[in-house]
Order: structure tokens, then C-alpha cells, then sequence
């Protein structure tokens, strides 16, 4: 039903600081969508709010019963 290439590892690291540093350049307002049965919906709230801090105009809504792959679940 997915694309079986998304289930595949990248080869470039992720790296959280990087990422932040990507994340503070945004100026667009950003839609941060979760799922409530993600794991990123369960990570310590204090790392989240950092993430958070780093968009300049952030909304954030939740997708009940959707985990982290919700454009497939429920597209």
C-alpha cells in the first residue's frame, strides 16, 4: 500500500542541531501536524518545546488515532 522505499534507512544522518539550525531559517508560517499515536508523541514535552521554539509562526494540530505515517494511514 506505501511506498516500499520510505520504509528504507537514509544515508544521510539525521542530526537534531542541524535540523534546529534548518528549522530557525523558516519565515512561512508552519503547520506542525502529529499523530497522537506517533513516538514523536511521546518524546519528553521539554525537547518538543525547544523544537517548537525554533519556527518563527508555528500552529501544531494533532490527528487523533494516526501514528507517525499519517499520510498513509489516513490519507
Amino acid at each position: 500500500r506505501a511506498d516500499p522505499r520510505h520504509r528504507t534507512r537514509s544515508p544521510i544522518p539525521y542530526r537534531l542541531d542541524e535540523a534546529r539550525a534548518c528549522w530557525r531559517h523558516i519565515q512561512a508560517p508552519t503547520l506542525w501536524i502529529m499523530g497522537t499515536e506517533s513516538p514523536f508523541a511521546r518524546l519528553d514535552p521539554a525537547l518538543m518545546a525547544e523544537n517548537r521554539r525554533c519556527f518563527a509562526s508555528l500552529r501544531e494540530t494533532r490527528l487523533t488515532g494516526c501514528g507517525h505515517m499519517m499520510h498513509h494511514e489516513r490519507p
